[in-house]
């Protein structure tokens, strides 16, 4: 044994000799073959990535998905991901089961004593493919060092023929804003004292080695994910903010009915398109409320029996209620003199002239109702979609409408966390987890596998007992849209949690909406209460249960009638039943303002806090109080009081950081909030160009 390792100490030092005498010459043919051999190995992490599936999704598709993302993920980033597609009512036991299984784990005094053997640090490439196409990806088997006590991967770990299960959660991708807010800011404990966040923050990434997330994701999304705070926890799923809702009048019908001593006629114009710009322009000045349609509707119910005037009601487009729908806490935007002192939105007389009309409509027999075809033909339409709606409507009715813009889309931090990816706080690898969520926000191939599945014709997984690799899910067609085999072949995931939406192939037969998704999200308006964190009083759970009554018990008085205000219906009149509800709130107010004024204050987080609370207090943005409710003055850089604010908050509101979303500093005029952020950063890739909207 001894002559062996001499021999090979001799050959060492005389292979040395030799590259030292034959100096920058040509290399040997065994470096030559070195080099090939690394480029075909890799140094494998492992991650453990989590996300909700749909119930129809089969065993077979998730490996086949998996193994094809992996093949780049190995190749490209040198990881591993194991991902468990898990159906919904499993997913959050399953992590949580996890978490708690690594605390256990690192309290666990024996483990920070274990004695490993050495895991490889390279494996060729061929070997790992084969291995993960016969045994699917799983987690590798590698030890935790000696003395270190903290588990690197989740897998069996054999040390000393004892077999020890080493838990491992590295990406969690949420479904939910609730939840997501859980995990970054979990509260406080008994002392008062806030409890470390379960995720990592990823800041330092997003102005480092992640930076060009900032050139595909809508600067708002990102300060959403700041949930109030000063760190971001997660990367949200990029896509359109909100919904449009829009009055379309049919045209025809309109020019016919639509009569003013005041408007033009067709004569007065050369061309039908210029007369058609005329008309639609008095029209949206003109019909742009509820009680403006009366005339019009009268007319048309005498003289076209077989239209139906109006398909149905909706909220006020002046009102954003809180905490939900129907509440009578919320703003009413053109009313900043209403909304200084609390009562209802209910007490605005807009609002009380919106609801009556719906109920003399309904009582006109302007209205649908469960009779009417699905083919009626109507004069006015409420319709909720994006900015091709109208295209859409036109499409399908086979006629021309007038489309008012009633409501803008609102940037909600509920809808626009609907899908976060995040990094486990108690991940050991958080820098390969990072690049892993990056490449499936930026990386059109992975995104498409994640949601869509493997193309037909790609798929390299071969099933047990099968010759020949699995079906794909769909293929593209002419136009590069998705045609789904047998409905997706087994596999179904959510558009809101497989990465940026607009890095990924639409579906066939759906309208391609990329650049009026653009427009939409730069004319979204961020909400009264978006970056509102109620913080009532952190240590009292007494008084916080008391006025989480209140103003539960304040919501459900207003949400008893909604229901009927917004059809039109009700057992009683109209006046005799809104009265009652006035009444009843007033009896309610006292008490209510008492606990809100005294327990609940604004927390807007980043450039909200600049933007919306120095409009707020300064009087001149309606668009974000809570009527009758005055913020307490902070003694800290962000503060503004009054109509004031210091140089330096005006420079830094002027010039947000990277990754804020630059809000407008004028307020919308005649309720049309249009909170405009500044435009994506140019792209680091030709690839991003078109990347963020």
């Amino acid at each position: 044994m001894k002559m062996k390792k001499l021999l090979s100490l001799m050959l060492c030092l005389s292979m040395l000799m030799t590259t030292v005498l034959t100096g920058c010459g040509k290399k040997s043919s065994e470096e030559e073959e070195g080099q090939e051999e690394a480029a075909t190995s890799v140094d494998l992490v492992t991650l453990n990535m989590f996300i909700v599936t749909d119930d129809e999704t089969t065993d077979e598709q998730k490996k086949a998905v998996e193994i094809a993302i992996n093949e780049y993920t190995i190749k490209s980033l040198k990881t591993k991901v194991n991902i468990n597609y898990l159906k919904e009512e499993e997913y959050w036991p399953t992590i949580e089961q996890t978490l708690a299984d690594i605390e256990a784990y690192e309290e666990d005094p024996s483990n920070k004593k274990m004695k490993s053997k050495s895991a490889p640090k390279t494996r060729s490439l061929d070997e790992i493919y084969t291995e993960m196409r016969t045994n699917g990806v799983g987690i590798d088997m590698i030890l935790p060092k000696v003395g270190f006590g903290t588990p690197m991967m989740m897998g069996a770990v054999d040390a000393f023929d004892i077999t020890v299960m080493v838990p491992q959660v590295d990406i969690i991708v949420f479904n939910s804003y609730d939840k997501y807010y859980e995990y970054a800011i979990p509260g406080m404990d008994e002392d008062g004292k806030a409890i470390p966040s379960k995720l990592a923050p990823l800041d330092s990434y997003l102005k480092a080695e992640s930076k060009i997330l900032n050139s595909y994701i809508y600067p708002a999304y990102l300060e959403a994910a700041k949930l109030g705070g000063k760190n971001i926890y997660g990367i949200p799923v990029n896509g359109p903010i909100g919904t449009y809702e829009y009055i379309a009048i049919d045209r025809e019908l309109a020019q016919k009915y639509i009569t003013s001593p005041d408007l033009l006629t067709r004569d007065a114009f050369e061309t039908d398109e210029e007369y058609n710009e005329y008309f639609d322009a008095y029209v949206t000045e003109n019909f742009n409320t509820f009680p403006e349609f009366a005339p019009f509707l009268a007319q048309v119910k005498a003289g076209e029996p077989d239209v139906i005037p109006l398909n149905r009601g909706t909220s006020p487009g002046n009102v954003e209620f809180y905490p939900e729908e129907g509440s009578p806490i919320g703003v009413v935007f053109e009313s900043y003199e209403w909304s200084k002192v609390l009562h209802s939105v209910y007490e605005d007389e807009s609002v009380r002239a919106h609801f009556e009309s719906i109920y003399n409509y309904r009582q006109a027999g302007y209205m649908a109702d469960e009779n009417t075809p699905d083919n009626a033909r109507y004069a006015i339409q409420i319709v909720e979609g994006s900015t091709m709606a109208e295209e859409a409507l036109e499409a399908k009715d086979g006629r021309d409408y007038i489309f008012i813009t009633y409501k803008y889309p609102k940037f909600v931090n509920e809808k626009v966390l609907e899908g976060v990816f995040a990094i486990s706080a108690k991940s050991y690898n958080k820098d390969r987890a990072m690049e892993v969520i990056e490449a499936f926000n930026t990386k059109p191939a992975l995104a498409n596998l994640l949601q869509w599945g493997v193309e037909d014709g790609t798929s390299t997984y071969i099933p047990e007992g099968s010759d020949e690799p699995m079906e794909g899910n769909y293929k593209l067609d002419e136009d590069q849209t998705v045609v789904l085999i047998d409905d997706g072949n087994g596999y179904k995931m959510n558009n809101n949690l497989t990465g940026n939406k607009y890095i990924k192939y639409r579906l066939s037969g759906t309208l391609d909406e990329f650049e009026g998704q653009k427009l939409q999200n730069t004319q979204s308006w961020v909400g009264a209460f978006s970056g509102y964190a109620p913080v009532y009083n952190m240590t009292d759970e007494e008084a916080n249960k008391k006025i989480e009554d209140e103003v539960e018990k304040f919501s459900r008085i207003g949400q008893k009638y909604y229901a009927d205000f917004l059809a039109g219906t009700g057992d009683r009149p109209f006046n005799e039943r809104y009265d009652e509800l006035i009444n009843t709130l007033n009896e309610e107010a006292d008490e209510f303002k008492m606990l809100f004024a005294d327990r609940v204050y604004y927390a807007y987080s980043g450039a909200y806090e600049r933007f919306v609370r120095s409009m707020i207090e300064g009087g001149s943005y309606t668009y974000g109080r809570i009527a009758g409710l005055e913020p307490p003055v902070e003694e800290t850089e962000e503060t503004v009081e009054g109509d004031e604010a210091t140089e330096g908050e005006a420079e830094e509101a002027e010039t947000p950081a990277e990754g804020e979303a630059a809000e407008g500093t004028e307020a919308p005029a005649e309720g049309e909030a249009t909170a405009e952020a500044e435009a994506p950063a140019e792209a680091d890739t030709a690839e991003t160009e078109e990347a963020a909207a």
